[in-house]
Formats: structure tokens, sequence, C-alpha cells
């Protein structure tokens, strides 16, 4: 047991980091090395998608913005295309941080982790039970599983 997990990894320079990438990569490099007796080398293995950026004199190295806008998300839609078929404006966006994947709505810039709900559908709650549903009020329809239809 035990151990409460970090809070989003390691940093990339920490010893066993870069002994996993190493490992990952498949690459026998030392992690230190003695550039003649006084001076010692560290030899750092950094993703090539990391930003590189001088700070005070220091190398700064930062994880580089979320990846993909919106439009390359957009082109992209095709990899979806075996998931329900979503409202209009509404497109699925994966994280880059987990992989888990998210709806983003390019109109009102707001994204949710619950699929949208088609056009005309709302969530209702159950005033007598409590459960949530979902109601259709132009079609007088209401169903507990989500719709994914209009």
């Amino acid at each position: 047991g035990g151990g409460g997990g970090g809070g989003g990894g390691e940093p990339l320079w920490e010893e066993d980091v870069q002994f996993k990438l190493r490992k990952l990569l498949g690459v026998d490099l030392p992690l230190k090395y003695w550039d003649g007796p006084e001076a010692k080398g560290y030899v750092l293995i950094l993703p090539s998608d990391l930003e590189a950026a001088p700070q005070n004199g220091l190398l700064a190295f930062k994880e580089p913005k979320a990846g993909k806008t919106q439009s390359d998300w957009k082109q992209e839609q095709d990899q979806f295309q075996n998931l329900p078929k979503l409202p209009e404006d509404w497109i699925r966006i994966k994280s880059r941080s987990n992989g888990q994947m998210y709806y983003w709505n390019t109109k009102t810039q707001t994204s949710s982790f619950e699929i949208p709900l088609p056009e005309g559908w709302t969530m209702q709650k159950s005033k007598t039970s409590g459960k949530v549903y979902y109601f259709h009020a132009k079609k007088k329809q209401s169903r507990y599983d989500r719709p994914t239809e209009p």
C-alpha cells in the first residue's frame, strides 16, 4: 500500500525520471560523468516538445502550451467518427495531460466532460425520487438514459 500519488508527476531532472526515460527510449546514457577531476556533467534527456527559454542566465524548460488549437481539433474529428454524433458546435478533444476525452463547444468556448445533450433535451431531476432524467419539451419525451440523438 500507501504512498500519496504526486500531483502531475515529478520534475524531468529527477534521477528516477531520467532513468525511466532512458529505459523507455532504450538508450544507455550515463546520468553523470566526470569531465576531468573538477568538472562533473549531467546528461539530461528531455522531450523534444519542451520549450527552452533562457531565464536569468539559466536555461528554463517548460511544457509547451496546450498543443493543438481549436481548428486543429476540428480537422481531426474523424478520429472520433465511430462515436455518437455530437450536437452542432461541439467537438471532441483529448486532454494532453491524461488522455481523457472531453467535449468543447466552439461557439460558447466551454468544455464539458459529459457528452453534450442534443438540441431540445434538458437534464432534469425528479422531485419525487431525486433521480436525474432527460426531458424533451417539444416532443414531451422523458428518458433516463442520456440521449445522443436530437
